[in-house]
């Protein structure tokens, strides 16, 4: 993801991969949605960086938490531009099959992003 290497999920991601996201981003199939989804969100934040925070693994499955760093210089989300800074959570877990991602459930803290856009207002704000 540092790298903006989308083609390289082709040999990390399984073709028939399920992204189980959540309220803005829902539930996706296949490894080409997966990839336009990310490409969305690097034509957003082209100078984006993601570090690992924490990370767990057992048997098949694969825990991260991950901080993303970016400048927000494209739509995103129905938002246009702000050229705003922006700082948001993720946490995933990741189920692997012959070392390729097949499923991986998505939880990120959609609501601090969209106050961080403007779209929706901090408490204690007008």
């Amino acid at each position: 993801m540092n790298q903006k290497n989308v083609d390289a999920l082709d040999n990390l991601i399984a073709a028939d991969v399920v992204t189980h996201g959540d309220a803005l981003i829902p539930t996706v199939w296949g490894r080409e949605a997966v990839k336009n989804g990310i490409k969305a969100l690097l034509a957003a934040f082209p100078n984006v960086q993601f570090t690992v925070e924490r990370l767990f693994a057992e048997v098949d499955k694969v825990v991260v938490h991950v901080r993303a760093n970016g400048t927000h210089t494209g739509a995103w989300l129905g938002a246009a531009p702000t050229n705003r800074d922006m700082v948001w959570n993720a946490s995933a877990i990741a189920r692997f099959v012959d070392g390729k991602l097949v499923e991986v459930w998505i939880i990120q803290d959609e609501l601090g992003m969209m106050q961080q856009l403007g779209l929706i207002p901090t408490p204690g704000q007008q």
